[in-house]
């Protein structure tokens, strides 16, 4: 089952795109290496910002960045 939620990895391209968008889409593009988690992620953000983040928020991103070919794979296993 890990192996279907694999974390995020951002492309060149999704980085590119990522300079012109908000504080928390940049924050997440910024962390999706491979091997950071939603959660972690979430966690992260939560730390140092306000409002907090969810694991959940970054798993609905992962998606739409994965459905426009922006990841190399998702954690959402898409």
């Amino acid at each position: 089952m890990a192996a279907a939620f694999l974390p995020a990895r951002a492309t060149d391209d999704v980085k590119r795109h990522a300079a012109t968008w908000g504080e928390r889409e940049r924050f997440i593009v910024e962390r999706l290496d491979g091997t950071t988690s939603a959660e972690t992620i979430a966690a992260l953000w939560t730390d140092a910002h306000a409002p907090p983040m969810v694991a959940a928020q970054v798993k609905v991103f992962c998606d739409e960045l994965a459905q426009r070919g922006l990841l190399d794979r998702c954690a959402t296993g898409t």
